[in-house]
């Protein structure tokens, strides 16, 4: 075994966050599009203003896992670890869901990513966790070699805190990530901004057999 590659669920594997933007403009009447997305926290507020519905039924309403199953592969992703794992590599997915969500998740990866991802591979976020101590807590916990993310907000955390300096941190190129200037500045070489598809997983995957 090489080592472990940890990838995000929603935003990296899984094409998610479509299926949450038409589920909140059913639920709201607002018109959104994928190129409005921000992050889970401003859609969730946007549409608990425009209905003044209560917190708690948006969010059943908005990121229940009914919804993030429909979402797809990300373009790329499977054929992405299925090279991983080739190699020898173990691919790991931490996720921000709550782990009440569990056996949907683990249905989805089922279907969608057969043997390549294996169920006692998939950690998602025990009740009351911070999301971003809970992933780093993981990827310390392997060992990471590398952590593929959608979020800039965990990149500038793990930066910020020096607690994964010997990890690759690989941020991917989603319409909220879209400033290569925040990105070069911030993260320099330590840092890989690629885009999804083959070809950027191709660079990702090339980076991570030379740090290993």
């Amino acid at each position: 075994m090489n080592g472990y590659i940890i990838f995000d669920a929603d935003g990296v594997l899984v094409h998610s966050q479509p299926c949450m933007l038409k589920e909140a403009e059913n639920y709201s009447g607002i018109s959104l599009a994928f190129k409005d997305w921000v992050h889970f926290d401003t859609l969730y507020n946007l549409v608990i203003e425009q209905t003044h519905a209560h917190p708690k039924e948006v969010e059943k309403q908005l990121f229940s896992i009914e919804v993030l199953n429909r979402g797809k592969p990300t373009l790329g992703s499977r054929n992405a670890v299925r090279r991983l794992v080739s190699l020898g590599y173990t691919p790991l997915v931490v996720s921000g869901r709550s782990d009440s969500q569990r056996n949907g998740t683990l249905a989805w990866f089922s279907k969608y990513f057969e043997d390549l991802i294996l169920p006692d591979n998939i950690f998602l976020r025990p009740s009351g966790i911070d999301t971003f101590a809970f992933k780093v807590g993981i990827a310390q916990k392997f060992g990471a070699l590398a952590i593929v993310e959608d979020s800039r907000e965990f990149m500038s955390g793990a930066v910020a805190e020096r607690c994964l300096e010997q990890t690759l941190l690989g941020l991917v190129d989603q319409p909220w990530n879209q400033n290569p200037r925040f990105v070069e500045s911030t993260y320099r070489l330590r840092l890989g901004f690629w885009k999804l598809g083959d070809f950027g997983f191709d660079a990702l995957i090339n980076r991570i057999k030379q740090i290993s």
